[in-house]
């Protein structure tokens, strides 16, 4: 979404947008000119093993090196040595080098993990070079040891050197945006930019006699959707639950086996995800908008999502979390409920 939102104001400044993408599940804007890349590299077994002997020798190196820029070398080594992230550079060079014609003013990563090539792309074509962070990537996964043991150092060090290296920078939320700024050497402060939805006004709908909760987004097991069941045994009876997104099998049936054992599965139900452009319209059928996580990293805890919004957008009361940037506005503006 925050892709076609920045491409949508771009477009209509008069700028002429190249996106390198995968498709998606909606149509493309038709005002994009679109290199489509791969989905996965077509590398030999025998050099993705190699790769892999790199990977670990460089994630050594990012974790140990004494020296900041022998950590900002490793990181820059293991991540090029992803096969998924090589072949994906290698398609955009090679894409650039066969149009040479084409002469970018400005080069725009999406996340840390495409900073890389957008940084050399726009490095060939002396442009400006900016970084949009979705999510507190240094801090995201800081419930899981393993990652915080052997994967933060890498993306610490990566994201550090080229955010250093960006004429701007972009992120979801204050909070982010203020660890961003005390963390690291910038040319010029972070500024944020919401992640709110297209205007699309929906209709006033009354709650009638049955009430919907809609959960809108990854259906998995980190977002709690587990516990939002459990704790349907103290909901009042008029009051459904209805959990619209992608969704693994396993976790599905884990849901509604709990469903089942709470006695409460003719109140829960699951719906597939809809097109970018239907979600607000789908979201409008329901009454109120949940998204409830623990505070388990700085991530979560300054987390603003695109759900957050697209439930304001399509009329819903929320029901979210007492974090900092969700609590801000559901005070401000008497939105709901914190939890």
């Amino acid at each position: 979404p925050r892709v076609l939102r920045q491409t949508r104001a771009l477009s209509d400044a008069g700028w002429r947008v190249v996106v390198f993408g995968y498709d998606g599940h909606s149509p493309r804007p038709p005002e994009w000119h679109f290199a489509k890349l791969p989905a996965d590299s077509a590398y030999a077994l025998h050099f993705r093993y190699a790769l892999k002997i790199v990977r670990g020798t460089a994630l050594l190196l990012t974790k140990l090196a004494p020296i900041k820029a022998l950590r900002a070398f490793g990181a820059r080594l293991y991540h090029g040595a992803i096969p998924h992230y090589r072949w994906f550079n290698e398609e955009v060079d090679r894409f650039r080098r066969k149009h040479s014609d084409l002469k970018p003013d400005l080069v725009i990563a999406h996340d840390y993990f495409t900073a890389d090539v957008a940084y050399a792309v726009a490095k060939a074509s002396s442009a400006l070079f900016t970084v949009d962070c979705h999510e507190y990537a240094r801090g995201q996964y800081m419930h899981d040891p393993r990652w915080v043991r052997w994967m933060r150092p890498y993306v610490t060090a990566f994201q550090d050197h080229h955010l250093e290296r960006a004429d701007a920078i972009t992120t979801v939320s204050d909070g982010i945006r203020d660890l961003l700024n005390a963390e690291q050497k910038l040319r010029r402060p972070v500024v944020t930019v919401r992640s709110m939805p297209f205007r699309n006004t929906q209709p006033f709908r009354a709650t009638g006699d049955r009430i919907t909760v809609l959960y809108l987004g990854d259906i998995t097991y980190v977002r709690g959707l587990h516990k939002a069941i459990k704790s349907m045994a103290l909901w009042r009876p008029e009051f459904d639950f209805v959990m619209q997104g992608s969704v693994a099998a396993d976790y599905e049936e884990n849901l509604r086996r709990i469903a089942r054992e709470l006695g409460v599965s003719d109140r829960v139900h699951f719906r597939p995800p809809v097109p970018f452009v239907e979600i607000v319209a789908s979201a409008n059928s329901a009454d109120i908008g949940d998204f409830v996580h623990n505070d388990l990293s700085p991530q979560k805890r300054f987390a603003l999502p695109n759900k957050f919004f697209e439930y304001v957008m399509a009329g819903l009361a929320l029901c979210v979390s007492d974090l900092p940037e969700m609590a801000r506005l559901v005070r401000h503006h008497g939105f709901g409920r914190l939890v």
